[in-house]
């Protein structure tokens, strides 16, 4: 009987030296290029895209890949997606009796430059999952610390980091769950819906205290043409919804919704800051639309409703604006009112700007109002009731007196 025993002791000593040999072994041939090509292979057939594998590692609990997706259309050779860890819960004796598809991923520091066309399309490489349908069945994922970047024509890069989200099975599709943690954008939770085909779905970002201090940074806000900034410039703080709607043809389209908690605006073509801005403010399709806004203006206050389209060449700028209380004194003087007058002036407006590329502002639209506690030439008119007419013209508005009586 001690002897069997020995010999026992001996043959699993003999197998564990075997298998320790054996998984060392793996990891040195994992650390081959072969090996790596050979991974590459197998993963750009599942996703029908060009793949490097940077590292391979094989475990008792699981696998774990390093890959790069480069992006060779790009005008300058740039990497689509670079992937410092995919570890999923593949085993090593997964991998040996063949059945190797993961219930589990999760990505670390993942790097995405995705590519957008003038006209919002994407054109950067996107996967082609094998199958689809049936009884295939997407893998829970998780993203951890992963950095989005767009590139648009015309436009500074938008860059986003601290990206966090899940994505899980959900009936006929998946759900995505996340937050965004970026030093210049702020707090974001990440909701979304994914169709079975993953490039089918939209995406929502929500902000409920985001605050803006630069306005060099809306500038790199995909899908709104840079030059719309040159035009109107915001600071301060805001909620915003920014809805992502996607399709597999690649087309991307946007959908945002942002409420100014007493921000600041400037409109340098009306040579004005206002500030105090409250409202709704909603953004789709290339046109801005503002209702129910209030804002300060020269000591005084103006409730308004407006838009802005910037989908064509000319850009057109419209606003409806009731006016009380506002400094005549304190004005822009670009806007050239009566030296001769002073008070607080109310009245109400409905003007329409055309904002062609280049040469002069198609200004239309006019405006009326009266000043109140009025003085003219320094001197109390107690009797007297000075009103005020708003011009277009000339690419620009003037006030004209109506009446002094």
């Amino acid at each position: 009987m001690r002897r069997v025993r020995k010999i026992a002791l001996w043959v699993v000593g003999v197998v564990l030296t075997l298998g320790v040999v054996g998984y060392l072994g793996l990891q040195w041939y994992l650390g081959t290029g072969s090996a790596r090509r050979m991974v590459a292979g197998e993963v750009s057939k599942a996703i029908g895209l060009p793949v490097e594998v940077t590292s391979v590692s094989v475990g008792f609990g699981g696998t774990s890949v390093g890959i790069v997706i480069p992006d060779a259309d790009a005008e300058t050779p740039t990497d689509f997606i670079r992937i410092g860890k995919i570890e999923t819960d593949i085993t090593l004796g997964g991998l040996l009796t063949g059945s190797a598809t993961p219930t589990k991923v999760t990505v670390k520091d993942a790097d995405i430059i995705l590519r957008l066309d003038a006209n919002r399309k994407i054109v950067s490489p996107m996967p082609k999952l094998e199958g689809g349908g049936g009884d295939t069945k997407l893998p829970a994922v998780k993203v951890e610390n992963a950095r989005v970047r767009i590139r648009q024509p015309g436009k500074p890069e938008f860059d986003v980091a601290g990206v966090n989200a899940e994505l899980r099975a959900e009936g006929e599709g998946s759900v995505v769950t996340g937050t965004i943690s970026d030093p210049k954008w702020g707090e974001w939770r990440i909701d979304g819906r994914l169709g079975e085909d993953p490039a089918d779905g939209s995406v929502t970002l929500t902000n409920d205290g985001l605050t803006v201090t630069d306005p060099k940074l809306l500038n790199s806000i995909p899908f709104v043409k840079e030059k719309v900034w040159k035009h109107l410039s915001a600071t301060g703080p805001l909620a915003a919804t920014v809805t992502i709607p996607f399709k597999p043809n690649g087309d991307v389209d946007y959908d945002v919704t942002v409420k100014p908690k007493g921000a600041t605006v400037t409109s340098p073509d009306a040579d004005v800051t206002v500030t105090q801005v409250t409202g709704d403010i909603h953004i789709a399709g290339g046109k801005v639309t503002a209702t129910n806004a209030q804002l300060s203006l020269a000591g005084g206050t103006v409730q308004a409703d407006g838009g802005f389209d910037f989908g064509g060449d000319v850009y057109l700028l419209t606003l409806k604006a009731k006016a009380s209380g506002l400094d005549m004194r304190k004005l822009p003087t670009s806007w050239r009112m009566p030296k001769e007058i002073e008070g607080q002036l109310k009245g109400t407006a409905n003007l329409e700007v055309h904002i062609p590329d280049s040469g002069k502002l198609d200004t239309r639209g006019s405006g009326s109002g009266e000043v109140e506690n009025a003085k003219l030439f320094g001197l109390d008119t107690k009797s007297t009731e000075i009103k005020l007419q708003l011009k277009g013209g000339d690419g620009r508005y003037r006030f004209e007196t109506m009446q002094a009586k």
